[in-house]
């Protein structure tokens, strides 16, 4: 008995020795860290412009040109640009019966209201006389209280009204979503 204990002992300490404790300097290494860069890439250039068709709607707008259209519900679009990402357009018609004045939504924008945030400066604000009009803006962020960039447009093409519009994170995502909605044609 005596025989079978000692062997028994010295299996358990054999086997003991033989399974180390995995620590930071002994865990094998994660097969898919050779695949990861250790830095990123650099960002790539921001596409140039060009036309994009946007047949649900029946226009074209200039946008980098490698946005792409997603459909929104009913009559409305959104436009995104991969290699400039705080470049998103949302497009829609307007049906006029409902269609919001010039002097509510700059109303609305400067009293915060509608989720645009704490108005810091009115950087655009021009009704012209054929219906088309152009608002942008700087808010602070309810949620996030960083600085946001609004964009709204009414365009009137061939009796039709669009609004064009987006708020962004940066100062250069509001200007390109200016040069969009400025651009928009049949």
């Amino acid at each position: 008995m005596k025989q079978l204990i000692l062997v028994l002992l010295g299996s358990f300490i054999g086997i003991g020795s033989a399974c180390k404790k995995e620590d930071a300097t002994t865990k094998p290494a994660d097969p898919r860290a050779a695949a990861r860069p250790a830095t990123l890439p650099p960002r790539a250039e921001p596409a140039k412009p060009a036309f994009l068709a946007v047949p649900k709607l029946g226009v074209q707008i200039e946008v980098p040109a490698d946005a792409k259209v997603n459909d929104g519900a009913g009559d409305s679009v959104m436009i995104m640009s991969d290699s400039q990402p705080d470049c998103v357009v949302m497009l829609s018609k307007v049906n006029p019966d409902i269609a919001d004045k010039f002097e509510k939504v700059v109303a609305e924008i400067k009293n915060a209201k509608m989720g645009h945030g704490p108005l810091k400066a009115m950087t655009k604000e021009e009704n012209q006389p054929n219906g088309n009009w152009k608002i942008e803006w700087t808010s602070t962020s309810d949620i996030t209280k960083k600085d946001l960039f609004g964009v709204q447009h009414r365009v009137v093409l061939a009796g039709t009204l669009y609004d064009c519009a987006r708020k962004t994170n940066t100062a250069a995502g509001q200007a390109c979503v200016a040069r969009a909605c400025s651009s928009l044609k049949k």
